[in-house]
């Protein structure tokens, strides 16, 4: 009787019961896994940005201590206004990241970026280079493997940041543009902007651990990594400038009325419902995919801005080569004074 017991096997009782613990592992299981694979892509994300970052200050101990500008600025001596273009300060960096074979077969004299006739232009396009893309992007590293001809485009999920609001950012190629707050020649805020030459590390008085160079994007409909045009965010969107005819004088950078120098969500900024471009989605299945995308600088630059597929954070690389991921509910004015150059930032950055 005993033998026959030990022989007996499970019962469907049991085997369903078994089935179902085991299900209930996995189950508990799975989001820690999948947890665990996103921090490894923030921190892969991280890393990146930190490559891209470690490459500016490359280049500013190679040029002179300045940084490459956004994109290219061309005045018209008659009009006295720009236009936007050529190679992004991305493409200045290349060679830094051990690309410098792939920079010296651009074309440097007026190069045209979006000139596919010239093969080597169209070559460099077609390259996606790995420190350039998140790995949380939705069209990956084998993007190039894809059918559609857009997929076959390099991208890039990190850009510059050149101005606080798309006002700051218009007085770049129309001078005359007033920015929605302070003086003139404040204007434009932020660090790297779009210039027809380097743009000194002196200029950035805040202190360059104090102000955003680079920013993450998930926005990736406009974003070939070559394109000047395409590499410049701003990081406010335009409902975030101050309201009224002047700021209030104790804050002459970024004073909304009723706003009282705290931050959070009890600031008058939170409570006057200015927002920053970090909790919007710009994927391309996105709810804000194209609501704020002018990429064509057809008549003032884009201002689509900062956002990321990590959850909570988006990765921001510092002038001094630190990187940071910075919440997306950050406040507005917090945001604002990491994202100018020179408006005495009132607190400090660990």
């Amino acid at each position: 009787m005993n033998a026959s017991r030990a022989n007996r096997g499970f019962t469907l009782v049991e085997l369903v019961v078994i089935i179902a613990v085991i299900g209930i592992l996995i189950g508990l299981l799975l989001p820690a896994v999948e947890a665990a694979r996103e921090a490894g892509r923030r921190a892969s994300c991280m890393n990146n940005v930190k490559q891209v970052d470690l490459a500016m200050m490359n280049f500013a101990s190679a040029f002179n201590n300045t940084f490459p500008p956004s994109a290219t600025l061309t005045i018209d001596p008659a009009s006295k206004k720009g236009t936007v273009g050529g190679y992004s300060f991305l493409v200045k960096l290349i060679s830094f990241l051990d690309q410098d074979t792939l920079y010296k077969s651009l074309p440097q004299n007026k190069p045209d970026p979006e000139d596919m006739t010239n093969q080597a232009i169209a070559a460099a396009a077609k390259t996606q280079i790995k420190e350039f893309l998140c790995p949380d992007s939705s069209r990956g590293v084998a993007q190039n493997a894809a059918p559609q001809p857009q997929a076959a485009v390099g991208i890039t999920s990190y850009k510059a940041v050149g101005a606080s609001s798309r006002d700051s950012l218009a007085v770049v190629a129309g001078p005359q543009a007033k920015p929605p707050y302070g003086e003139a020649a404040i204007h434009p805020d932020g660090a790297l902007y779009p210039a027809k030459n380097n743009l000194p590390i002196a200029n950035v008085l805040d202190g360059l651990s104090h102000t955003i160079v680079i920013v993450e994007t998930s926005d990736e409909t406009a974003s070939r990594w070559m394109v000047g045009k395409e590499a410049t965010l701003v990081g406010l969107p335009q409902k975030s400038s101050p309201q009224g005819e002047k700021p209030q004088p104790a804050y002459p950078y970024f004073a909304p009325p009723g706003y009282d120098a705290t931050f959070g969500d009890n600031s008058g900024v939170a409570k006057a419902g200015l927002r920053t471009f970090f909790a919007y989605d710009f994927s391309p299945m996105g709810a804000d995919a194209g609501k704020y995308e002018d990429p064509g600088f057809a008549k003032t630059p884009p201002d689509y801005g900062p956002s990321s597929a990590h959850p909570g954070v988006v990765n921001c690389g510092f002038g001094d080569g630190s990187v940071q991921p910075i919440s997306k509910r950050i406040d507005a004015a917090n945001l604002f004074f990491l994202i100018t150059k020179n408006n005495s930032d009132p607190f400090n950055i660990p």
